[in-house]
């Protein structure tokens, strides 16, 4: 199961964020073009590119074993990247589709779940 997030950084307009996988026993999240200066609390303080977990012994994934099994970070980096690349390459083909304003109910609806 692969999983995303990113957020386009404002000033540089790129974007920023995680690509992940759990792959049976193994969970690893790669850091994807993270700026210098990182404004954003959930990217501090992240101790390598590429963290993995144990999820057998770890299933909350509090302690990352990148230092102790590189081999697992070389093959989870290659192959994380590998699906970034493939997400950018679909993502090129679709195009923004037209704003439209929102109705009075849509509107409503959002203050009501709390978005807006």
């Amino acid at each position: 199961m692969i999983f995303d997030e990113f957020y386009r950084d404002q000033t540089s307009g790129q974007l920023n964020g995680l690509i992940e996988v759990i792959d049976g026993r193994w969970g690893a999240s790669l850091q994807i073009k993270p700026s210098p200066v990182m404004t954003d609390d959930r990217f501090r303080g992240r101790p390598a590119p590429l963290l993995l977990y144990d999820l057998s012994n770890d299933p909350h994934a509090l302690s990352s074993l990148h230092e102790e099994r590189p081999d697992l970070v070389r093959h989870y980096t290659a192959f994380l990247e590998a699906q970034w690349e493939a997400h950018q390459a679909l993502a090129q083909k679709f195009t923004p589709g037209e704003e439209s304003p929102l109705t009075p109910e849509q509107l409503e609806t959002l203050r009501a779940l709390g978005y807006i």
